[in-house]
């Protein structure tokens, strides 16, 4: 199976902006307006802020930023003696931002998440505030703003769930506050790959975000993995090569370039790229078991089952390799370790009908026609459509004390257009 790139919060790849530690210490200056803003009124929030980059102190914006938070500084060291909760609510939020929000550069400028413990200061205030001014003489009003604080932001935070309800509407919702960030385009493409199977909309996501951002290298991976899942495979290349050309060393764009060359049975390409993508990642449990393919495809079997000894390693409940290793031992007429093999990759996915099939077809050849049959019923019962199962449960049959069953089976392979099972019909069913 192909690979493509998980939407991908922690890192703001689409930016690409040079972020060190004096940009990042001017810019949160206004960040931390913006989330003492969104505190007061939270409107128009978004999973992914189009959040400016400041590169000058005397910036507008920053510098009037820094003077505003100055000012809630000083009040602070003033209301220290006066009003020990108001003043410790203010350093609260300071000293709770400052890990996220100083000289510690993170590609992600703004994220509402970073002010969760910080808005607890926040909203001490807001309540000792409302308390000491209204509730003595003003009791009801007081209640009332309380009232309507709750109310309103409970109304606020159901919105925000409604957005939050798939990636869909959450991406949608971004892709909107944020029309010049290629993020939420690519993130909304993944969406439509993986989750919706709707390739040609994926495509076009993938696409505004390479026009956003030309030098995003995952943008065109997972454009190239949505051609791909198309079958076109030429497009699906020059995707990946881009990617490649932008980051030489993405493990993604490697192993599913490998993964194209090998579709169209240009192995040699195709072996290239899985070395590579082994050297750059040699964690890359799929990358194994698909070279092992292409092995198989050679009939190098020694080396492929070198490769599927290797993914096991890695990950030991991986049952498409047990499948695969498998195989190559039919290949080599290893029946008793295919059949091993076959099990393990059916205990680790049940509902694994190509291996219940092949285990049928290494029992066959075993003499054992009711465990072949027994095999076939469990395919048939997953996939009823699959019309080899038929045929060769009908085989299976023939040869056993069932022959009166074979012919339907023939039969019904053959309304799945099954043609061999013609002949069979033509031969013994009259």
């Amino acid at each position: 199976s192909s690979s493509i790139f998980q939407p991908d919060l922690p890192s703001e790849h689409n930016d690409f902006k040079t972020i060190t530690s004096g940009n990042y210490l001017l810019t949160q200056f206004s960040v931390i307006v913006k989330y003492i803003q969104l505190l007061f009124i939270p409107m128009n929030q978004t999973l992914d802020y189009d959040f400016p980059l400041s590169n000058s102190f005397f910036d507008l914006r920053t510098l009037l930023s820094f003077i505003f938070l100055l000012s809630l500084v000083a009040l602070a060291i003033y209301l220290f003696k006066k009003n020990r909760i108001i003043s410790f609510g203010i350093f609260w939020f300071f000293l709770t931002l400052s890990i996220e929000s100083s000289i510690i550069p993170i590609s992600d400028l703004i994220f509402e998440h970073r002010t969760y413990l910080p808005s607890v200061g926040f909203f001490l205030i807001m309540s000792i505030g409302i308390y000491s001014i209204l509730w003595k003489n003003y009791r009801y009003i007081a209640i009332a703003l309380f009232a309507i604080i709750i109310i309103s932001n409970s109304a606020s935070a159901f919105a925000r769930n409604k957005v939050w309800k798939d990636d869909l509407t959450l991406w949608g919702d971004a892709m909107l506050k944020s029309p010049n960030k290629a993020r939420p385009y690519n993130n909304r493409g993944h969406y439509y790959a993986i989750n919706l199977q709707d390739n040609e909309a994926a495509i076009k996501d993938f696409s505004m975000a390479i026009k956003v951002c030309p030098i995003y290298d995952e943008a065109y991976n997972n454009r190239g993995f949505a051609y791909q899942n198309l079958k076109q495979l030429e497009n699906a290349i020059k995707d990946f090569n881009m990617s490649l050309k932008l980051n030489p060393k993405n493990p993604d764009a490697l192993y599913n370039r490998g993964l194209a060359y090998g579709d169209l049975k240009n192995y040699e390409e195709a072996l290239k790229d899985y070395n590579m993508t082994i050297k750059v990642s040699p964690t890359f449990v799929k990358a194994y078991c698909n070279r092992g393919g292409v092995y198989f495809n050679l009939k190098r079997y020694d080396e492929a089952i070198a490769d599927f000894n290797k993914a096991l390693e890695i990950k030991p409940d991986y049952s498409m390799a047990y499948f695969n290793r498998a195989n190559a031992y039919i290949e080599l007429n290893k029946l008793d370790l295919a059949l091993q093999n076959l099990d393990k990759a059916i205990e680790f996915r049940p509902d694994y009908s190509d291996a219940y099939f092949n285990r049928a077809q290494v029992n066959y050849r075993q003499h054992k026609n009711y465990a072949a049959i027994e095999n076939y019923d469990k395919v048939i019962e997953l996939k009823p459509d699959y019309a080899d199962a038929y045929f060769n449960r009908g085989i299976a049959e023939f040869y056993s004390d069932r022959k009166e069953k074979a012919c339907p089976d023939w039969q019904k392979a053959l309304s799945l257009g099954c043609m061999p099972a013609q002949d069979v019909i033509n031969k013994y069913c009259h």
